[in-house]
């Protein structure tokens, strides 16, 4: 465990989705709009924010978004920095490239949409966030196995060395696969190394692992992928 107390005052939660698995439900509302027990997805990530101390939300929008800025302008909680993307999605590294623009030099949680954990998510952020190693670390991965994955339908992202390290899951090799949950901390001066302007994280993570500085936390706990009507019916059921 990392015995420096990391101050993470930052967060990225990824928006900018078309939510075309969840159709019709976002027909007319972007998936972050998407109710689950009456409360938007994107409040169940916001809302928990305050209990770790998290002072800056970046989010990027692009499908429906103006209705999303509007559901966002109302809340008064939080200063929430809105980054449009009204020329076409920049993929999931690209849009954090646009949002931070230069400000790259402080570690930031990045939390997928539609991963919810629910009365997990406080622990999984305070985990990640006393673990994470600024010295060693460009990210720092929520992972667990496929089987603790609702929603989940492929068969691994990555597997973990000895030392915690991460690498690409390859099906030919006798090693347990993991699956990225959708929770990480993320040094955003890893973006410097990418020119594109549309580029998808896994090329960062690509880099991070080549350097031997990306990282993972197993963690052992049942979560959703609310990416499907099936999976959302699931995590109703589930609160």
């Amino acid at each position: 465990m990392n015995n420096n107390k990391n101050q993470i005052e930052q967060a990225f939660i990824l928006a900018a989705g078309y939510g075309k698995r969840l159709l019709p439900l976002t027909k007319h509302y972007p998936k972050p709009l998407i109710k689950l027990k009456n409360k938007p997805l994107i409040d169940h990530l916001i809302d928990p924010l305050h209990e770790i101390n998290i002072k800056k939300i970046f989010i990027n929008t692009h499908y429906l978004s103006e209705k999303l800025i509007e559901h966002l302008n109302k809340r008064t909680d939080y200063k929430i920095f809105i980054s449009q993307e009204n020329n076409g999605i920049l993929d999931t590294g690209g849009g954090i490239k646009q949002a931070l623009g230069s400000k790259l030099d402080q570690p930031i949680y990045i939390i997928n949409c539609d991963a919810m954990l629910f009365d997990n998510f406080i622990p999984m952020l305070n985990k990640l966030r006393e673990n994470f190693d600024q010295k060693r670390m460009d990210f720092l991965l929520a992972l667990s196995t496929v089987d603790e994955a609702i929603g989940y339908s492929g068969i691994g992202d990555f597997h973990l060395t000895a030392n915690k390290m991460v690498e690409r899951f390859d099906k030919n090799q006798n090693k347990v696969p993991f699956v990225n949950i959708g929770i990480s901390i993320m040094q955003p001066k890893i973006l410097k190394k990418i020119e594109k302007r549309i580029f998808s994280l896994n090329e960062a993570w690509d880099i991070s692992i080549k350097n031997k500085r990306c990282f993972g936390i197993e963690n052992n706990l049942k979560w959703v992928h609310t990416g499907t009507k099936e999976a959302l019916e699931i995590a109703e059921n589930m609160l």
